[in-house]
């Protein structure tokens, strides 16, 4: 199975949410491919994306939290986070997907 792996960043009108969501319909129409998406600014972009099987939020853009978010991606690191805000009601404050990811 393949992966694809998309990184998001809304900055002004370069990238409309409605574009990022266009790609990962478009995505989620080829047969074999696991897609991640990854929030490097902040987490509510997962409200503006169809539903994906891993979505993956770093917070920031910056080299430190990249090189984070490849370690998750390649398995060398596991994500302990947890939201400090709350998306929506299946995402509230403090959810972690941690649990989900190591019984996975």
């Amino acid at each position: 199975m393949d992966k694809v792996v998309r990184g998001y960043v809304h900055v002004g009108d370069a990238v409309s949410p409605r574009d990022n969501e266009k790609l990962v319909n478009k995505l989620a129409e080829l047969e074999g491919v696991s897609i991640v998406v990854v929030a490097t600014r902040n987490p509510y972009d997962m409200n503006d994306l169809p539903p994906v099987a891993t979505y993956l939020c770093s917070y920031e853009n910056t080299p430190y939290y990249m090189n984070a978010a490849a370690g998750v991606l390649l398995g060398k690191v596991i994500p302990e986070g947890k939201l400090p805000v709350s998306i929506s009601d299946t995402y509230p404050l403090g959810w972690s997907g941690h649990q989900d990811y190591v019984n996975n």
